[in-house]
């Protein structure tokens, strides 16, 4: 029985400690996916620690059907499309960190990495970065959603539809869309090179 499985048993017992120790691994994905869907501090950390809350309360539905992680995310990303649905805007979601999806749509690099440490780089990769924060801020958030669990956290397909509970083609259609609707605008504003833009197109089709 691995250390996870035993953490389970115990704070469905009520152990508040061993949920503690259970959830401390995911306390900063759950925290940076809350904040890409809303792009605001205050509001990012009550949705992750409504989730947190939310499943301890929750333990005893939870069956092992899916990973433990498969669960907490999709009680995090439930919350987050209720708010947003309910705020009824869009937000900027942020890019900090690295991607390391392997099959990934956005760009990891903006330019030469051989020039990280110019000054003039730096500057070029923040403003590409507030750019592309501008864009995938305009995508409808169940666009968003997909796209984020997909390209910041390398969930494969069927592990997204089980996350936000839809069909692994809903999954595929919102991802699709969401990439062309950026794939275009980053032409559009000549954002990168025109061969990382043509490298973007190739893979959608």
């Amino acid at each position: 029985m691995s250390t996870e499985e035993q953490l389970l048993i115990r704070a469905r017992s009520g152990d508040l400690i061993a949920f503690e120790q259970l959830i401390s691994g995911y306390e900063k994905k759950i925290y940076n996916l809350t904040y890409r869907m809303t792009h605001n501090h205050e509001d990012a950390s009550d949705l992750a620690q409504e989730a947190f809350l939310k499943a301890y309360l929750s333990l005893s539905s939870f069956k092992g059907e899916s990973r433990f992680d498969t669960w907490l995310f999709r009680i995090a990303s439930n919350l987050c499309i209720d708010f947003l649905r309910k705020k009824s805007r869009r937000h900027v979601v942020s890019m900090d960190e690295p991607n390391e999806t392997e099959d990934s749509f956005l760009p990891k690099q903006f330019a030469d990495e051989s020039n990280r440490h110019d000054p003039e780089y730096a500057l070029q990769r923040k403003e590409q970065k507030l750019l592309i924060e501008q864009e995938i801020a305009k995508l409808p958030y169940e666009q968003k959603v997909v796209l984020l669990l997909r390209e910041y956290y390398g969930y494969n397909y069927e592990e997204i539809a089980s996350i936000l509970d839809i069909s692994v083609g809903t999954v595929k259609s919102r991802l699709h869309r969401g990439r062309l609707f950026l794939r275009d605008r980053f032409a559009s504003l000549e954002l990168f090179p025109s061969t990382v833009v043509k490298t973007i197109r190739e893979g959608e089709e």
